[in-house]
């Protein structure tokens, strides 16, 4: 999808003037002035446009809008949006930043190059047309794309569409990222709970929902139920005084990827929940319980300074509504033949039960399980309310933050002779260190999620393996001194500086040596005199133990839910 996106927008962006390029279809432009084009191009072009078609997920449109955005720092995306005749919401948005992101580099003839903005590889046009794919994915293919450029016209061409694209003013560029832009899910990993806001999954659904930490793990919760009906439903999906029930096999062929064994579990996309989320949900210690307000009855969740809902509206049995006043959710996880879990509530109980029978109309109310990419910068706050910045890194196959500058702060401590602040480097002896990082062990046991703490030796010697290839013993590609280890993620850096270390009161080796504890204890004859620590300069980097009582600073690690 994203190679998809991004190459319709090289093909667009082309033709908007950012530059000439050579082809049949396009001749050569002539050189133009590079400082004023540029200022032309910054913005957002345009079109909306009737078309009826389907999403991936069944969901009918009838309208559809386009939109590229340039920027002023030579970063830009673009985004399709697809609408109904209902709202003025989309139902879902293809592209941004994320997908769909790219920078831009206009030459002095006034050509341009676009690239990838993480590998910095450029963008080709395609010139054969692909099949298959829904109509965003061909809307995003440049194979099913033709354009010319005439007297500072764009004509834009794919299939049956057909349109000259416009510059948005200042009114409509606002309006237009309003609907379709986004946050991503890296805003919402680093939102409190209780956030509410609207999120394009990784397919282009669209759903307004809540932050909720269920399980130690992020999610979005839908604020509202789903309403879509499948083609040739069965007999107890339908919609009943305003209120939709779904069979569990309907419900998993729209919400699931169409599977029945439970094992559809993706991030970063709206599905059904899992039994074992919706058990989360059952034991949230931040009920506010069952609303018995007629009219307005169900379950609510008191979530950071908002709330979650969950109307109750009974099931659906061969087309008609039964027990009115409870709630029947599906989960996607089968139990035995014929029946799957569903959460259930009614008056004060609420439960996850076995026996949901298949054939019966239950709710339905889509969750997402958020993760993030490495390179991603953000402000967490942890389990313990402590809050840092971290830069997500995967160790080991597990997604961590890993905090972007030392520690510095010495209070609530006995310091030790090499425990000290000097020249801005803040130095900790091993024994200090745990007291205040590791939640006063100095056995290595402090291994939390969700919290930010020391490393242990595994996870410093999982970063250094990333690092630096200790058989040829040279760094890795991305990977450099460069007054301190520098480890290139993509959109972001982790640098840890090398600051040297603090023997009898006094730092040495700044600028040439980096050392950094980690929580577990050495594995010598001497035990209790040494712990594990990273060790590197410009040539070597290693994991190797030392005398717990030098000075060494700390970076603080946080293992993500």
């Amino acid at each position: 999808m994203k190679q998809k996106i991004l190459t319709i927008l090289a093909a667009v962006a082309l033709v908007l003037g950012m530059g000439g390029c050579s082809t049949e279809d396009n001749p050569t432009l002539p050189s133009v002035d590079v400082e004023t084009l540029e200022q032309s191009l910054v913005g957002i072009w345009w079109d909306e446009y009737e078309y009826a078609d389907v999403t991936e997920d069944g969901v009918p449109f009838t309208r559809a809008l386009l939109a590229v955005k340039a920027d002023a720092d030579h970063t830009g995306c673009i985004y399709l949006g697809v609408f109904d005749d209902k709202s003025d919401e989309p139902v879902a948005v293809y592209g941004g930043p994320e997908e769909a992101g790219f920078k831009w580099q206009l030459k002095a003839d006034g050509t341009i190059v676009l690239t990838d903005p993480v590998t910095g590889d450029s963008y080709t046009l395609a010139r054969t047309r692909g099949e298959g794919g829904s109509y965003g994915e061909k809307m995003t293919d440049v194979s099913a794309t033709n354009m010319a450029y005439t007297d500072g016209s764009v004509t834009v061409t794919n299939g049956d569409y057909s349109t000259t694209l416009q510059k948005a003013d200042a009114g409509k560029e606002a309006e237009i990222e309003k609907t379709l832009a986004t946050p991503s899910a890296n805003f919402f990993l680093f939102s409190d709970d209780g956030t509410i806001n609207t999120y394009t999954d990784a397919n282009g659904v669209r759903r307004e929902g809540i932050v909720v930490t269920l399980g130690g793990k992020k999610y979005l919760i839908a604020t509202s139920n789903e309403t879509v009906l499948p083609d040739n439903p069965e007999t107890s999906t339908k919609t009943i005084d305003g209120h939709t029930y779904y069979t569990w096999n309907d419900a998993c062929k729209l919400f699931a990827n169409g599977k029945t064994d439970g094992t559809y579990t993706a991030h970063n996309v709206w599905r059904l929940p899992t039994k074992d989320e919706l058990i989360c949900l059952q034991n949230l210690s931040v009920t506010k319980g069952f609303d018995s307000t007629e009219g307005h009855k169900g379950y609510n969740w008191a979530i950071g300074s908002s709330s979650l809902f969950l109307p109750g509206a009974g099931y659906c049995l061969k087309g008609n509504k039964v027990n009115a006043d409870y709630g029947h959710y599906w989960s996607s996880t089968p139990s035995i033949e014929l029946f799957s879990y569903n959460l259930i509530f009614s008056g004060g109980t609420i439960a996850v039960f076995s026996l949901g029978f298949h054939e019966l109309g239950n709710s339905v109310r889509l969750f997402c399980e958020l993760t993030v990419d490495d390179g991603t910068i953000g402000n967490y706050k942890d389990a313990n309310g402590m809050e840092r910045e971290g830069i997500v890194v995967t160790l080991d196959s597990k997604k961590y933050l890993i905090a972007t500058s030392n520690e510095s702060d010495l209070s609530g401590i006995t310091a030790e002779k090499n425990t000290l602040t000097s020249d801005g480097n803040t130095y900790y002896t091993w024994n200090n260190a745990c007291q205040k990082f590791a939640g006063g062990k100095t056995d290595g046991s402090y291994t939390a999620a969700n919290v930010w703490r020391m490393p242990t030796k595994d996870e410093i010697t999982s970063l250094r393996n990333m690092c630096y290839d200790g058989s040829s013993n040279a760094w890795k590609p991305g990977a450099s001194f460069n007054g301190g280890l520098e480890l290139n993620l993509g959109s972001a850096s982790l640098f840890l500086p090398a600051t040297g270390d603090c023997d009898y009161g006094d730092p040495s080796n700044v600028g040439k040596d980096g050392l950094y504890w980690s929580s577990t204890p050495g594995d010598s004859d001497a035990i209790g005199t040494y712990a594990w620590r990273l060790w590197f300069t410009s040539k070597r980097c290693e994991v190797l133990e030392r005398t717990i009582r030098d000075g060494f600073p700390v970076r603080l690690f946080c293992q993500l839910p």
